[in-house]
């Protein structure tokens, strides 16, 4: 991450992880039964269920999404990010997190679902992973899912939450995630919308003890992180080893309010 200035970021265990899935193959584990969705109740007393759908693991590996798996060397690494990430939110009391990067390619969507698998797999937790890079969506492709109900039916009121949130066989009901299929028109507005604001309120809401991560575009070349920003404690920034220039660092933590600014 963008916190190659800085000891006490968290770069190395993102670094590590990135490195380990581009490098290392591990062997799918055997299928398990998708455990029963959890209930929701409408404003209106009826209880509604999410959807839960099965993921292809070869497909999960190939994208180097690895963290489904427990006691591995990728997830190993992964999972560290996870503990110093938990730290340093819970001494803040913090809940929800941007993750992006200063430009494209630098791994930030990879390592959103990856952290967010990771916090899923802790007892008694639940994570719900948000697809807010609504310019080139890609939660839903590397999940390998195709959702009829996304953010665009969530957004024009044609989707309830729950419709539109789906879990999965690999995690069960501990992570839900929020996919988007397409672009979204005028990404930035629709970010920095009161729609949106009231949208993540209810976020927190359906998920009041859980991590929410939202994968959201590169902070260079748009302003859609900066007009959401105030709906989020705080910015986790992916930076590509070998690839991502100082000065794009640089650039990108003087968008960021220091405060704000996770590593």
């Amino acid at each position: 991450m963008a916190a190659d200035h800085a000891n006490n970021k968290l770069d190395d265990p993102y670094h590590l992880a990135v490195q380990k899935a581009r490098s290392e193959r591990i062997p799918a584990p055997e299928p398990r039964a998708i455990p029963p969705s959890p209930a929701v109740v409408s404003p209106h007393g009826a209880q509604r269920t999410i959807d839960a759908v099965s993921l292809n693991r070869a497909t999960l590996l190939e994208n180097r999404l690895v963290s489904f798996q427990e006691r591995t060397p990728m997830t190993a690494a992964f999972d560290l990010l996870r503990t110093r990430l938990l730290m340093f939110l819970r001494e803040r009391n913090w809940r929800t997190v941007i993750v992006t990067s200063p430009t494209p390619q630098c791994g930030k969507t990879v390592t959103a679902i990856n952290l967010a698998m990771s916090l899923s797999r802790q007892k008694d937790a639940t994570t719900m992973l948000v697809d807010f890079d609504l310019r080139k969506p890609s939660v839903n492709r590397y999940l390998g899912v195709q959702r009829s109900r996304d953010i665009h039916d969530l957004l024009s009121g044609r989707a309830t939450l729950t419709e539109a949130l789906y879990t999965t066989d690999v995690l069960g009901p501990s992570l839900r995630v929020l996919g988007v299929n397409s672009p979204v028109p005028q990404p930035a507005e629709v970010l920095g919308s009161n729609a949106m604001a009231t949208l993540v309120e209810e976020l927190r809401s359906s998920t009041p003890d859980g991590i929410i991560i939202f994968d959201m575009p590169p902070l260079l070349g748009a302003d859609d992180v900066l007009a959401f920003l105030p709906n989020a404690d705080g910015i986790l920034l992916v930076a590509a080893s070998g690839q991502s220039r100082k000065q794009e660092l640089v650039h990108s933590q003087a968008l960021i309010p220091e405060d704000k600014l996770i590593g």
